[in-house]
């Protein structure tokens, strides 16, 4: 339960590691300020003694004061425009600053801070078997684009696996799954990821805009003789490639940003980790009182579920983030 997240303080050879029950719902919105708001809201929650791994943290960010860089992802950032809109406000916010995604979630963060991040997936291993690929839906919200160029031409593909399962399932794919299914010329929805394979170069490319938990350790195996590219977010590489096989709507940048505004103005009032304790509260009241009325006495064991201290940003801080969203707006 709740949307976990880890923050971590990073001065030179010294980092600190705070933890936050709630804190994954709106991580983007705590960055928006830039340095000091953001190391003061992450230095406000609770201290950790241990990582969580990969696959129980929603949301991660490393705040490195002595590389002025700011390392982070979160799982509830599904929109491409969206997650464009903040990454530019804090290319604003944080001047000086490096912003970066981190590709290979929370793994990116131990590894910033000079741990092994082996020790934070070791619970999570991939299966000993890919998921079998099979074509999205219309409705499928984060598709995985896959485009296979051959001969002078590129036949596109959608499917609701994810770019791990498509390069899991090795080069035998080629001839099982993709020569022999009609292409799509056109999608209604923009993708979460992509795969690009050139079968005549024997080159693959992939791309996403969430994380890879970790792409096939066995890639030289199951692609013999192939190289392959990380595009990170650079989707752009997979369309260029693809020269027009496949239609899908171009993210909306100005709607995205829209968006992040919109966001931005309702965290400041109430934000989703206090609504989300709000609704716990009154459960937790509504059960009490059942039992009472049962003759029965409710105990409740809170644990983690309280671990988030909100951000309280200062006028002239909140309006410093208008001034970002005023001048990315008058970019597009």
């Amino acid at each position: 339960m709740g949307a976990r997240a880890h923050y971590v303080i990073k001065d030179g050879d010294s980092w600190e590691r705070y933890y936050s029950q709630w804190g994954g719902y709106s991580l983007e919105l705590d960055m928006l300020a830039g340095p000091d708001p953001a190391t003061r809201f992450a230095g406000g929650q609770r201290p950790d003694p241990a990582w969580m791994f990969d696959g129980e943290c929603d949301g991660a960010v490393l705040i490195d004061h002595g590389e002025s860089r700011l390392l982070w992802y979160s799982v509830y950032i599904d929109d491409a425009a969206y997650r464009a809109a903040a990454l530019a406000v804090m290319g604003r916010t944080w001047p000086g600053w490096r912003i970066d995604w981190a590709y290979q979630g929370l793994g990116d963060i131990v590894a910033a801070v000079g741990e092994e991040p082996t020790q934070v997936d070791g619970r999570y291993t991939l299966p000993p078997e890919p998921r079998p690929l099979q074509k999205a839906s219309d409705y499928e919200p984060l598709p995985c684009l896959v485009t296979v160029a051959q001969e002078g031409s590129v036949r596109a593909h959608m499917l609701e696996t994810s770019a791990e399962s498509v390069i899991g399932n090795g080069a035998g794919s080629l001839a099982t799954y993709y020569l022999g299914r009609s292409p799509v010329d056109t999608w209604p929805r923009f993708p979460g990821e992509g795969v690009h394979l050139d079968v005549d170069a024997r080159r693959g490319g992939v791309w996403t805009l969430g994380t890879f938990d970790r792409l096939p350790e066995a890639v030289e195996i199951l692609w013999p003789g192939w190289e392959w590219e990380h595009w990170q977010g650079r989707y752009r590489e997979q369309l260029g490639r693809a020269a027009g096989a496949v239609a899908v709507p171009e993210p909306d940048r100005r709607e995205g940003l829209r968006k992040l505004v919109e966001q931005f103005d309702r965290h400041q009032e109430v934000d989703a980790a206090t609504e989300a304790l709000s609704l716990l509260l009154d459960g937790l009241g509504r059960l009490t009182a059942a039992a009472g009325s049962e003759g029965m006495r409710a105990t409740t064991v809170l644990d983690n579920s309280f671990a988030h201290r909100p951000m309280d940003l200062s006028d002239e801080e909140r309006a410093g983030v208008h001034i970002a969203f005023a001048a990315i707006l008058g970019d597009l």
